[in-house]
């Protein structure tokens, strides 16, 4: 838009040469625009200061409004009572806290004045906690000090940690704690791991709940010499034996395991057998967990009898929650329970690890379980018409109970799954692996049969017809392919919408395979995923992805309780 009349608006955007006469032409006509110019300059800065005082006054003004907004913010106005709840509702739910400044409680110290006030004068706050020690091989990582700088400076680290595990607890007043710990694998030095569990064990006064990984002789040493009258209050016993320098003689003298309100025992690669606890200590006890798989490859400690088994289970008549792995013994062949009969009215899920050829014998001794809902079962024995799965006896003295089930389909016969297939008829919750414990792959027939007994193609009802969430791992051992999937999930949602079937149509199906991608499942089951009541999870993984997980070894590992059944296993530190 031209803003003044110029003879030279036709040739200004062309290649023109302008003459001598033109350019002084041109310059004369330019002084008048060019005034103009420098004064609609200066009145656009004029604008544009009055533009930035104005900004500048309304952030100052909405500054003032947000801060007494804020100052009107319910949160603000909640009751200090009020406020510690929702901080306890910020503490990890299924393990201990850890000392890290972006987790509670810790994070909420950061926050404001009252809430670091709050939070430092709220005991429950601080009695959880998760403590793994430095590990020694940090001293030799240092490169930029020399030797006796690497000693200072590592000695300096674990004074300054030691010290903030003091100030942790002694906020935690006069309440029950939850401790685990662990101490590094790398070396066995006692000047590494002492100085911590000095501070622990002046609390056991008030240890409701210990959870402690051992490498070392002295540490098992050190716990099991604490007298029962200086830990009243514990509950909850989760100890995992991790080397065998741990196997130290004397279990069956300690206090550890005669404690009063002992009612967790949860022991992983425990050096001797059970049974030398005594008989005291198996009336009270209502978790139970006695399975030799720690967190490495390298299984030891004792292995669970059938004899031992069974004096166990005769004596824990609270029994809520169980899981043990049962072995044979030199006289399992010709052996014969002399109690015949045992009760577990308040059993609610048993774990069973399979590695004694006359389990049943056991099974065939339980009579009232009355309040058992779930299950798992695993077995080292490679299927065989020679043997028919004890699991089966297991499932025929709970009179169809069960409604959750995990077991790995491929350490049955055609015949056995279908047996416990036919035995469960209230399942909700299946979750199948597709590896035995232990044992070599071999590849397993009866992939397309398995797909028939949960979604028979002749019409006929399927077995488990309350089924309502199905979680597989399908690997070498179990190969499923997506067209396999599809027609399972297909038949099975086709098979609830027949009125008089009585099957419950599937909510959740997740799914992990060690392959590629075949075809596009989801695309197939849209009209049961997008518009119906199905929930589809597929991953799909290699072998080395597994292999390269695996293989990282961290030195900090956390105990985290099943929410279910309150068992313990060990996990990687990092992967919470």
């Amino acid at each position: 838009m031209a803003t003044f009349t110029s003879p030279f608006s036709d040739v200004v955007h062309t290649n023109d040469i302008p003459s001598q006469q033109d350019m002084e032409h041109v310059k004369e006509l330019l002084l008048e625009p060019r005034k103009r110019l420098t004064a609609l300059d200066g009145k656009i800065s004029e604008l544009k200061r009055t533009l930035s005082n104005l900004e500048t006054e309304r952030k100052a003004l909405d500054d003032e409004i947000q801060a007494h907004e804020h100052f009107m913010a319910p949160f603000r106005r909640f009751p200090d009572d009020i406020l510690q709840e929702i901080f306890m509702a910020c503490l990890p739910e299924y393990h201990n806290a850890v000392m890290s400044p972006e987790e509670a409680p810790l994070i909420l110290t950061r926050i404001c004045r009252r809430w670091r006030t709050l939070s430092r004068s709220t005991p429950r706050l601080w009695a959880t906690l998760h403590l793994v020690c430095p590990d020694p091989v940090l001293k030799y990582n240092m490169s930029f000090l020399d030797a006796q700088d690497q000693m200072k400076y590592y000695d300096n680290q674990t004074e300054q940690h030691c010290g903030s595990v003091k100030d942790w607890l002694s906020l935690s007043g006069s309440c029950p704690l939850s401790i685990s710990f662990h101490a590094p694998y790398a070396q066995s030095e006692p000047v590494v791991w002492e100085p911590y569990f000095d501070i622990l064990e002046s609390y056991s006064h008030r240890w409701y709940r210990l959870e402690i990984s051992i490498h070392y002789r002295d540490l098992a040493q050190r716990i099991k010499a604490i007298p029962a009258m200086r830990m009243p209050l514990l509950s909850h016993l989760h100890i995992v034996f991790l080397y065998q320098g741990t196997e130290v003689e004397g279990w069956e003298t300690t206090d550890l395991f005669k404690v009063p309100k002992l009612q967790t025992l949860d022991v992983t690669q425990f050096p001797q057998p059970a049974t030398i606890l005594g008989i005291n200590i198996w009336r009270n006890i209502s978790v139970l967990n006695l399975i030799r798989n720690g967190p490495s490859d390298y299984f030891w400690g004792h292995k669970t009898t059938l004899n031992e088994a069974h004096h166990i289970f005769s004596q824990c008549h609270q029994l809520t929650h169980c899981a043990i792995e049962i072995f044979d013994n030199p006289m399992s062949a010709a052996w014969s329970p002399g109690v015949t009969s045992i009760s577990l009215p308040f059993l609610q899920s048993i774990t069973i690890f399979d590695v004694c050829n006359n389990l049943s014998l056991l099974f065939e001794c339980f009579t009232d379980m009355s309040s058992i809902h779930t299950t798992s079962y695993h077995t080292e024995f490679l299927p065989s018409d020679d043997r028919r799965s004890p699991f089966i006896t297991l499932l025929s003295r709970v009179k169809s109970q069960i409604t959750r089930m995990t077991t790995c389909v491929s350490q049955y016969t055609l015949s056995d799954l279908r047996d416990v297939y036919s035995l469960l008829p209230h399942l909700t919750h299946l979750t199948i692996t597709s590896e035995r414990p232990h044992v070599a792959e071999t590849p397993v027939p009866f992939d397309q049969d398995f797909i028939d007994f949960l979604a028979p193609a002749d019409g006929q009802p399927p077995y488990c017809p309350r089924l309502q969430s199905m979680d597989c791992t399908f690997k070498s051992l179990f190969t499923v392919s997506d067209s396999q999937l599809i027609s399972l999930l297909k038949r099975r949602m086709e098979a609830s919408n027949v009125s008089c079937s009585g099957v419950v149509p599937l909510k959740e199906f997740r799914a992990v395979f060690v392959r590629h991608v075949q075809i596009d499942v989801k695309s197939h089951l849209a009209k049961y995923v997008e518009n119906g009541p199905l929930t589809l999870s597929l991953t799909y993984t290699t072998r080395n992805e597994i292999k390269c997980r695996s293989q990282y070894q961290p030195h900090a590992r956390l105990l985290t309780r099943d929410p279910q059944s309150g068992l313990v296993s060990i996990i990687p530190f990092q992967d919470l």
